[in-house]
């Protein structure tokens, strides 16, 4: 065996590197003149300026991840790259050498400002060939050539294309070899000699092109179509959607990977706009998951919106959605027990109950990891309705409504399931006098119970899709609330 230091040399492959006197009365100070300079200059700096509603976060622990399941396949690849048939010149010659092994040991991500460095260290390379001299050319003498050490340092740019989408792009790949080790059965000290002064600087050229060849290549026909898989617009039903087009490229945030979405619902019938615009967004301790949907309270108040403009503005219950078997009928024989007043006014008459949309987004509690404690404040009407089917209001309360929301993450899709925690209530105002709120306790509990929770459940389980890529499996939820948005965590394998 021979081994030698000398092939120190780098190379480098680099794609896409690319105060005067005036009219006395309207002499203006200069501090003035400084202060309006100043509010230009902000003015200027935030003109266009967007703020995402979401903004997804990959962390360290998450770029990690993707290093190592990225070298992983880029292993395979690297293994197919094809060698020179015949190679030397003189009285040498090496033939049928192949790459028989390529070891991708160790392998990090670490962000920069226009994209990332995907860094494989400690890597080895294998050749198999054979070798012989014009004075036996009948003899042709196997070897192996290990190339240990192996550092290749890719640099990829991150950006967005016209489609709103994640552009990614080769703007750098450098390899370097630590050392070289030949192994034959004769002629030791002359192989070594021929291959450093012949075959060498070719073959390793040669080897590097390939290599990054390769990188580029899986870039362009399989990263950035992967990447392309994410959804930028999502239609719900017939009337919303929800748009997590790219507003700005990814940017570096120290360790961390931020990618900004527009994240917001929109009507599917007429533009929209909203009288409100997103929080910011912070992320604290981001370090234990891998990735994270930092989600601005403006995402949920931008459903609110587009639904009650498409006319949606409450729930609305009526007899034939209460089950059969329950006691507590809508209709004025049932509540006139509770309140004799209406079984005066209204003897033996249908009912129906509104619940209005709520105006802003629940306020948020953590609960567990995988579960939520929401607070709503809800605006119920309650009216009697006449055999001509017109309706007059009896009274309006106001519901305090804490449910649990439990959180599952399937196929790239968030679901969801509520169970109501507690119900309080008051009388707002009435139409049939005063009364205890508190005679409809047991009612209305069991319609939150058995009829609201279930319609919003059905919605809940069918989810909403997550702006990730396809094949991406998630576990371990944590949430964190924060009075403007809502932060959550979760590890992701692909396969």
């Amino acid at each position: 065996m021979t081994s030698w230091k000398g092939c120190q040399r780098q190379y480098t492959l680099v794609q896409n590197a690319p105060g005067a006197q005036g009219h006395p009365k309207i002499r203006m100070s200069q501090k003035m003149w400084i202060r309006l300079m100043l509010m230009a200059a902000m003015a200027v700096a935030l003109k266009g300026r967007k703020i995402p509603g979401i903004v997804l976060r990959i962390s360290q622990k998450g770029l990690d991840h993707v290093s190592k399941q990225g070298a992983e396949l880029l292993q395979e690849e690297l293994l197919k790259i094809s060698l020179p048939i015949q190679m030397g010149l003189g009285d040498y010659e090496f033939i049928r050498m192949m790459i028989s092994k390529f070891m991708l040991q160790k392998s990090h991500i670490s962000v920069v400002s226009k994209g990332f460095v995907l860094s494989m260290t400690n890597s080895s390379i294998i050749i198999n060939g054979k070798w012989t001299s014009q004075k036996s050319k009948n003899n042709h003498v196997p070897f192996d050539l290990k190339l240990d050490d192996v550092t290749i340092r890719t640099g990829f740019n991150l950006g967005k294309n016209n489609n709103n989408q994640i552009s990614i792009s080769v703007s750098s790949c450098i390899i370097h070899i630590g050392s070289v080790h030949i192994f034959t059965s004769t002629n030791q000290s002359l192989l070594r000699e021929v291959y450093q002064n012949d075959i060498q600087t070719t073959l390793h050229n040669n080897v590097f092109q390939k290599i990054c060849s390769v990188i580029r290549t899986s870039t362009t026909s399989y990263v950035e179509p992967y990447l392309h898989t994410m959804p930028v617009k999502v239609n719900l039903d017939g009337i919303a959607g929800i748009d997590y087009s790219l507003i700005q490229p990814p940017k570096s945030r120290g360790y961390h990977l931020d990618i900004p979405l527009k994240g917001q619902f929109f009507s599917l019938t007429h533009h929209t706009s909203f009288p409100f615009s997103p929080s910011a967004v912070s992320f604290r301790s981001s370090q234990l998951q891998m990735v994270y949907f930092g989600v601005s309270h403006s995402f949920f108040d931008s459903a609110i919106h587009v639904y009650k403009n498409a006319g949606i503005k409450s729930l609305q219950t009526n007899s034939s959605m209460v089950p059969k078997d329950s006691k507590y009928t809508l209709s004025t024989d049932y509540y006139g027990i509770l309140i004799p007043q209406l079984s005066k006014d209204f003897p033996s008459m249908a009912m129906t109950i509104d619940i209005d949309f709520p105006s802003s987004a629940p306020t948020i509690f953590v609960d567990s990891r995988m579960k939520l404690s929401l607070m709503s404040s809800l605006s119920t009407h309650v009216f009697v309705v006449f055999s001509n089917s017109s309706q007059t209001p009896l009274f309006t309360l106001k519901l305090k409504t804490t449910v649990t929301l439990y959180i599952a993450v399937k196929d790239g899709t968030i679901l969801g399931r509520m169970t109501l925690e507690s119900l309080s209530m008051e009388l707002k105002k009435s139409y049939i006098g005063h009364f205890q709120a508190s005679l409809l306790q047991d009612p209305f509990t069991y319609y939150m119970s058995k009829v609201w929770l279930p319609i919003i459940n059905g919605r809940l389980e069918q989810g909403y899709p997550l702006p990730v890529p396809a094949n991406l499996h998630f576990s371990d939820y944590i949430v964190y609330p924060h009075k403007h948005f809502l932060v959550f965590g979760t590890d992701f394998i692909y396969s």
